[in-house]
């Protein structure tokens, strides 16, 4: 499967969900939807692991993606103690996350997408990390990213860790494709959970713990 093929079945799943964003009323009904999936996906997502999720990244929505963040403030106000932090993104290394909040100072960083400024980083429990596409495969979850390889690079930063942090994908159902789209390569990493407007699917592994 070539590069070029790649980088138009991102275009063309990108244009997909842009065009839902322009439609107003529908991008308003899948970002209520989605963001209430976030709320229960995490909630059963920490039934069945023993360590707590204080700590939470997530990204800046670009490109059509839904707006997240008023779940995650909701989240985040659940209990105070928790801390929402965004990635700091420098080309060909793994993300840092800083903390988050509404009053946090952003300045534009790589691809011009805001980023925390003047925060300490933060030690990530959970990733939540944004989808061009998602399939099943082998009772996995995979995703396909925009491919520059951050999310990959990051998860492989933790290898001689006790835990690295979980990983979250957030997608819409209609990103859904089959194996005939794009084959997952051996330095890719399987999700942990994928949250879509219309449910939470937690891998067997997982599960299995």
């Amino acid at each position: 499967m070539t590069n070029l093929f790649l980088s138009n079945l991102r275009k063309e799943c990108i244009q997909q969900r842009i065009l839902i964003q322009q439609d107003t009323q529908k991008y308003l009904t899948v970002k209520k939807r989605l963001n209430t999936s976030i709320l229960i996906g995490l909630s059963e997502l920490q039934a069945i692991t023993s360590t707590p999720i204080q700590n939470l990244g997530f990204y800046w929505p670009i490109k059509g993606e839904p707006d997240m963040r008023d779940a995650l403030l909701q989240w985040q106000n659940e209990q105070p103690s928790r801390t929402l932090a965004l990635p700091i993104t420098k080309k060909s290394e793994p993300l840092i996350f800083k903390e988050w909040g509404l009053d946090t100072q952003m300045m534009p960083g790589l691809a011009n997408i805001p980023e925390p400024q003047n925060n300490l980083p933060v030690e990530v429990d959970a990733i939540i990390a944004p989808c061009v596409a998602w399939r099943n495969e082998n009772h996995q979850i995979w995703r396909l990213g925009y491919g520059g390889g951050y999310y990959d690079r990051t998860l492989f930063s933790y290898s001689h860790s006790q835990r690295r942090p979980w990983l979250i994908g957030v997608a819409l159902d209609e990103q859904e494709l089959n194996s005939s789209h794009w084959k997952i390569h051996a330095q890719d990493y399987p999700l942990d959970a994928l949250i879509t407007q219309s449910s939470c699917r937690i891998s067997a592994s997982l599960k299995s713990l």
